[in-house]
């Protein structure tokens, strides 16, 4: 798992680098925040599917609720 999360993060790494030189400094930056914010609402669950998932197993609607307000 460690050789993973290390080629992931050269691949990002190059990857921020070419759009850096290629396109310019924002879009090397806005690749970073793209990534990390996935990685955030990946590890914090946050996503559709998991908002059903614990409304009809839990009962619970906040995560729904909070979807449907952003939609809005």
């Amino acid at each position: 798992m460690p050789l993973l999360a290390g080629a992931g993060l050269a691949v990002g790494v190059l990857l921020t680098a070419y759009l850096g030189r290629s396109f310019g400094w924002r879009h090397g930056l806005l690749f970073v925040v793209g990534v990390l914010a996935g990685a955030i609402l990946y590890h914090a669950s946050f996503g559709f599917t998991s908002a059903w998932r614990v409304l009809l197993a839990d009962r619970r609607s906040a995560g729904l609720r909070a979807q449907m307000l952003m939609l809005g």
